[in-house]
């Protein structure tokens, strides 16, 4: 198998030769996960330059390497994307500070299973009209808010002075009935973690969730670490609104 997803897989040769029709195969993920010993486990001289999904090789700041420079073990290449909405002139792809991307939405439209996504001080809208939301489609996906551009350990952050705003403020500031009516949302079968964000002013009479929302039947594990919920609104559950089965399945945790 050289690549799969959800429900298909990619081989080399004759499948015919080793699968019968109405054999199932368990498809697995084979992105990395942050706390991986295989990032920057691998010899550059070896590696190839892209990996399996085309992403370029990416130097991991916070592990030691192997050899210069060098890439992950496996077929994807864990990666961290910059966001800073204050950032000029960079290329905005959310390689590097200087080349962060501006807006939040477009480093989560290009993320991949078991990225972080560092988000510098500022203030970040999901969109222009009132539907718009920040969302989570991705798996074992980090956000670290509260970075100063150039920062790259999370733990050298003050998030509560430098503050990262997942904000719902997109008309009339002394109208909540103009704003965003949920800033964040995901499904109940993704895993992720947000660290270090304050929600604010996400405002609906009409919808739950004002903060975030998540409804399903799925046993994901959802964590917001070191997060504020701040003047949300909505017809219930300001802040957040988790609706999941009665018995196990999704774990929200705040």
């Amino acid at each position: 198998i050289v690549s799969n997803t959800e429900t298909t897989a990619t081989v080399i040769g004759n499948p015919s030769s080793f699968t019968l029709t109405g054999d199932t195969y368990n498809i697995y993920d084979y992105h990395l996960i942050s706390t991986s010993p295989c990032i920057d486990a691998a010899y550059d001289a070896t590696a190839p330059e892209f990996d399996l999904t085309g992403r370029p090789r990416f130097d991991d700041p916070l592990k030691p390497n192997a050899t210069p420079g060098a890439p992950d073990m496996g077929a994807h290449e864990a990666r961290i994307l910059f966001v800073d909405q204050a950032v000029t002139g960079g290329l905005e792809d959310g390689s590097s500070w200087a080349n962060a991307h501006v807006d939040l939405q477009d480093a989560l439209a290009v993320v991949e299973d078991g990225d972080r996504v560092y988000i510098a001080r500022g203030e970040y809208v999901p969109g222009s009209s009132r539907d718009d939301s920040f969302w989570i489609s991705r798996m074992n996906l980090e956000l670290f808010g509260g970075f100063i551009s150039g920062q790259t350990n999370p733990q050298d952050r003050d998030w509560k002075t430098n503050r990262t705003l997942l904000s719902g403020e997109i008309g009339d500031p002394s109208n909540w009935d103009d704003n965003t009516r949920n800033i964040l949302r995901s499904t109940s079968e993704h895993d992720f973690m947000v660290n270090g964000c304050f929600f604010f002013r996400a405002g609906n009479d009409t919808v739950p969730g004002g903060g975030y929302y998540v409804n399903g039947t799925g046993a994901a594990t959802q964590n917001f670490v070191k997060c504020v919920f701040v003047n949300n609104k909505a017809v219930r559950g300001g802040a957040a609104n988790i609706v999941g089965p009665a018995a196990g399945g999704l774990v929200v945790n705040f």
